[in-house]
């Protein structure tokens, strides 16, 4: 198992415990959004570690984090949903007087999305779902992290084309993922080329 304490907040690499990582420059005293968990808290008990913030939006916030129980780097969501909860000096999340209904009602939509998403873990085109829980006032999603850049990164160093040989074996995984997710339901409305990932395997992932 690793030692928590070695691994940087900002690339869950083992940096031996240095303040500023000499692997990808994270510095643990940098400022983190007061609304958002802080960096090494922990979750489901003390499987996963919470990292820095990798994205927000109006339905939460996404970490970097660790699973401690798989020894690997996973991405963490969050259900916080703007303008409807606050962040308790303990952590947890606390409904807003009056946005009870709202704020159950998102959660419950956040959590039936989750499941329906991690019941399609074999095609390949989709982050992995790791694991689904209820905690702290709120839910989390935890998805296997994919090393990798956004294709609009990818299209850059590409010379911002790409031949139908490239493209071909990137995107049609990603159309069998997307007519797999429409028969379950699922609509993405937010397909850009920052919402996919290529990875270093060669493959086109959908995320957010």
């Amino acid at each position: 198992m690793q030692n928590t304490d070695r691994l940087c907040m900002g690339c869950m690499n083992d940096n031996g415990g240095e303040q500023v990582c000499p692997i990808c420059g994270y510095d643990e005293q940098s400022l983190h959004p007061d609304s958002a968990l802080p960096p090494r808290s922990w979750l489901g008990g003390d499987r996963y570690l919470v990292g820095k913030v990798l994205d927000t939006n109006g339905e939460g916030v996404t970490y970097l984090g660790w699973d401690n129980e798989n020894d690997s780097i996973v991405w963490i969501r969050e259900y916080f949903p703007a303008g409807l909860c606050e962040r308790t000096p303990e952590g947890a999340v606390r409904k807003l007087e009056g946005s009870e209904f709202p704020f159950e009602e998102g959660m419950l939509a956040f959590l039936e999305l989750n499941n329906a998403i991690a019941r399609l873990r074999e095609l390949p085109a989709l982050l992995p779902v790791v694991d689904i829980f209820e905690a702290g006032g709120t839910a989390y999603c935890v998805e296997q992290a994919a090393s990798g850049i956004t294709l609009r990164e990818f299209l850059l160093r590409n010379g911002g084309t790409l031949k139908w040989e490239q493209a071909r074996p990137l995107f049609l995984p990603l159309l069998s993922a997307l007519k797999a997710l429409h028969n379950a339901g699922i609509v993405h409305r937010g397909i850009s080329p920052d919402t996919l990932l290529v990875g270093r395997d060669g493959k086109i992932r959908l995320k957010d």
